[in-house]
Parts: C-alpha cells; structure tokens; sequence
C-alpha cells in the first residue's frame, strides 16, 4: 500500500471515529499533533465526563489507528498524537479528504474559542494577559 493510500485509510478511520464529516468544524496541525475542532464533541463520545466509559472506548478506537499514538481533547480541539514528520503527510491527505485544507492553526484556535464557555473565556484571557508580561517578571 503507497502512503497516500495508507493515510487516505488512516483518514477514513479517524473520521469515522469522530462523528463523521459532518462533525468536523476544522483541521490544522501544529509539530506532532493532528489538531480538529468538531462540531459536537458528543457525537465522538469523547467530551462528556458520564459517558466516561464509551469516552474511554472512543479513545481507544482512535488510537487503535495505525499511526495515532495518542488522542485527547484540550481546548475544546481533539489532538491525534502523530509524531513528527508524520503529522505533515497525515495532515496533508487528511484535509484534502475532509475539504479542510488552507486553514492554519491561529484559525483553527479562532474556531476552538468560539466554543468556549464564559468560565473558559475569562480563564483564557487571563492566561493571555500573563503570558504577555512572564518575560519582564
């Protein structure tokens, strides 16, 4: 099998693990990671603490995919630990397959936020006025 078949399949799998198509809000990667926003993190049974069981289940699928060393959600994105080097050709053939392609990580964080609860959003901005001044402290 040719890489890009290989990570066309390895695509097919994600998606399918992840609520389908439809679910998918954006992609965009960053060093290792392979990072997507869902619509409904529900529909990938990963974000709901009472349904930790089929959570746990859920991960397990995803990272029971050929390649995916990891899977968590964290800042309302879901993150597929890829290594690096492998995320790029991952990504590449992943977009292309999910019509996710040209959006860079910045929009894919603009997507993530627009999740954000109001707790979520003032813990945010706090972080981000700190990390501005850390250098000076």
């Amino acid at each position: 099998m040719g890489k890009n078949n290989e990570y066309l399949e390895i695509s097919k799998q994600i998606v399918a693990n992840i609520g389908g198509m439809d679910n998918i809000q954006g992609t965009a990667h960053c060093a290792t990671r392979l990072r997507i926003v869902l619509k409904d993190n529900d529909l990938a049974h990963i974000a709901r603490l009472e349904r930790y069981v089929s959570a746990m289940n859920q991960l397990q699928k995803l990272e029971d995919i050929d390649k995916v060393k990891g899977a968590f959600i964290a800042g309302n994105q879901l993150q597929l630990i890829l290594g690096a080097g492998t995320v790029n050709d991952v990504y590449e053939v992943f977009a292309e397959y999910t019509n996710t392609q040209n959006m860079s990580l910045g929009d894919l964080k603009e997507e993530s936020a627009k999740r954000q609860n109001p707790l979520q959003a003032v813990i945010k901005a706090l972080s981000d006025v700190f990390i501005g001044i850390m250098p000076a402290l």
